[in-house]
């Protein structure tokens, strides 16, 4: 009994003398907006390009900043309704968010980034979605068990719970944004480095920017673009010691969750086992998600194309890695109604997530919307992902650097009606979740990346 002392404790609640420390060194927190230097609007295809300005001496919380912008209905042609993804909303005319370093070097770069947050939007939470995703991108208000708009279900009226802009009108998008530079464990000294970093934001086509009604057209530009940043200015002392610590010339490194981006085509008439390779060469992959969409959907202002996912009638599939296949054994699904199954395929999204077990974790989907039995004539919200992360808190993803490439093995069903391959092109993005390191450099005070 004599170790009895040293596995008792009082509760935090009734330890009147517990005193909440004081954060040393001592900051004061601000807020700041940053506008483009390229110009104030934005149309179809163009850049909008941001040189972060902070400060001198102040630290950047990237995972409080945010974006804001307008989307504009220019279109001429009576009742031509704007109307913002199901999943994505407004967010759809982003195409690609991309960082520079102060030397110029490419520090994050997602490609088709529109399809990338809807894909995450379908599998947060549907009331997450329909408030603040509603409230703040533009949503739909009613997400959960939607069905995403394709060629084969164009609207002939406005609604269908998706927000709309009439002509003429804005609608202000304050966006989140996902991947990189914006979930930093640390604060970024940018008022502390030997130039300026870059945001650059590309903009989606014409057609995959957004959709409207049958035998209309669909035109917008954007403005009034924003970067709001909260930065936090510390003590004169501390700013004096971190630069006594960078003169010394020790590289100072801060942990990143980026997303990159590989692409592939199917050629129609595609059934049966597919073998799809991606050049991936990611040191520490924590997950992959490959999504499948219909090549003409992605140039037709009819469909909402950032967030309208083909399953292909997918039977089964697995990744090969290092010539080692994952799983073992094929990840299994169905489509037929006379013997669907989904569940695999939800629980193994769930767990490249990090969401497998959790009761606050859920998604819109449902048997009516993930993977619907009428693929070739309706979307879906079908992901097929896979975990690899060995652990949890540390770097202990997969290393793709080897000489074999990333392989996506996938079996899609030999019924037209199943499969949208049968009879037309079908474009496979794969998104690979890695740990990515942002190295300070001492001496130069430049900001590069590792990954």
């Amino acid at each position: 009994m004599d170790g009895l002392d040293d596995n008792v404790a009082t509760p935090s609640v009734l330890s009147y003398s517990d005193q909440i420390r004081v954060g040393v060194p001592a900051g004061d927190l601000q807020y700041i907006t940053n506008l483009p230097n390229n110009g104030g609007t934005f149309g179809y295809s163009q850049t909008v390009n941001f040189s972060v300005n902070v400060p001198h001496g102040c630290f950047v919380d990237m995972k409080r900043a945010y974006i804001r912008y307008n989307i504009k209905n220019t279109s001429t042609t009576t009742d031509s309704d704007y109307i913002m993804d199901r999943a994505c909303g407004g967010v759809a005319v982003i195409d690609s968010m991309k960082w520079l370093g102060t030397t110029g070097a490419v520090i994050s770069d997602i490609q088709q980034y529109n399809a990338l947050v809807a894909m995450l939007n379908d599998f947060s939470n549907g009331n997450t979605v329909q408030s603040s995703g509603n409230l703040m991108e533009g949503a739909s208000d009613a997400p959960n068990g939607l069905v995403p708009i394709d060629a084969a279900g164009a609207l002939s009226a406005s609604g269908a719970s998706r927000r709309k802009i009439a002509i003429g009108k804005e609608a202000t998008i304050t966006h989140v944004p996902k991947g990189g530079m914006w979930n930093a464990d640390k604060l970024l000294p940018l008022g502390m480095l030997n130039g300026q970093v870059q945001l650059q934001i590309g903009l989606a086509t014409q057609a995959a920017g957004g959709h409207t009604i049958t035998a209309k057209t669909l035109e917008w530009e954007t403005n009034s673009w924003e970067l709001h940043l909260p930065i936090i200015k510390v003590s004169e002392e501390f700013q004096s010691n971190f630069r006594q610590l960078m003169a010394s010339g020790v590289n100072m490194s801060i942990h990143t969750v980026d997303f990159s981006t590989n692409q592939a085509t199917i050629a129609s008439s595609a059934e049966g086992q597919q073998t799809v390779l991606f050049a991936n060469r990611r040191r520490s992959a924590k997950s992959v998600f490959t999504i499948a969409r219909k090549l003409s959907d992605l140039s037709d202002d009819k469909v909402e194309s950032a967030s309208a996912r083909r399953s292909c009638g997918t039977q089964q599939y697995s990744y090969s890695i290092s010539g080692i296949d994952m799983p073992s054994q094929p990840v299994k699904a169905s489509v037929n109604a006379d013997s669907a199954n989904y569940g695999e395929v939800i629980a193994e999204m769930n767990r490249a997530l990090g969401h497998l077990g959790s009761t606050f974790r859920g998604s819109v989907a449902n048997a009516t919307n993930f993977m619907p039995a009428a693929d070739k004539s309706a979307a879906g919200l079908a992901v097929f992902a896979l975990d690899l992360e060995a652990y949890q808190g540390v770097l202990a993803g997969k290393n793709l650097s080897s000489s074999l490439p990333l392989i996506y093995k996938p079996t899609f069903s030999s019924t037209a009606t199943e499969n949208a391959a049968k009879e037309a092109a079908v474009q496979l993005s794969c998104y690979t979740a890695f740990d990515s390191m942002l190295v300070i450099d001492g001496l130069s005070g430049s900001l590069t990346a590792v990954n």
